[in-house]
């Protein structure tokens, strides 16, 4: 009776192919991707001070594993750390993610921070080494976005 129906794995896999067609149609096309959040932070993207907050810093791998993978993230002094790892390192399989997802609290408010807070992921893809930083403090949140140069 149900033999005019699509099993709903293909209808899955075809509803993905054409997001992946997609991406790759709006120039998007690199095999890996990455997030960067801050949780608890509102529009402003200012801190205060006691106020917990979070930093989340992902890379997520498409069809290809990438390897030698290390994520870190360097607080100011000022910045406390609640919960969460500062760094990770390893090999990402195809369709994978790793997230460094950091709960924090600021001994000040953020314009009075030595430093900004710095995340940084460094990875071999293709023997490309392949870079991402991210810093953020009161002046705003910069991301060089994925640099690559040869090994």
């Amino acid at each position: 009776e149900n033999r005019n129906r699509l099993p709903a794995g293909i209808l899955l896999a075809v509803s993905l192919l054409a997001l992946r067609m997609d991406r790759t149609a709006e120039g998007a096309a690199l095999p890996f991707d990455a997030t960067v959040g801050l949780p608890g932070v509102g529009e402003s993207r200012k801190v205060e001070k006691g106020v917990p907050f979070g930093f989340l810093f992902c890379l997520h791998a498409f069809d290809v594993g990438i390897d030698r993978v290390e994520i870190t993230l360097a607080l100011p002094p000022e910045v406390q750390m609640l919960g969460g790892d500062s760094d990770w390192k390893g090999d990402l399989n195809p369709q994978e993610e790793t997230c460094l997802n950091v709960g924090l609290r600021s001994r000040t408010g953020m314009e009075k921070w030595s430093r900004p807070i710095h995340a940084q992921m460094k990875f071999i893809y293709q023997g490309m080494r392949v870079a991402r930083e991210v810093t953020w403090n009161d002046q705003g949140l910069n991301d060089s976005d994925f640099v690559s140069k040869e090994k």
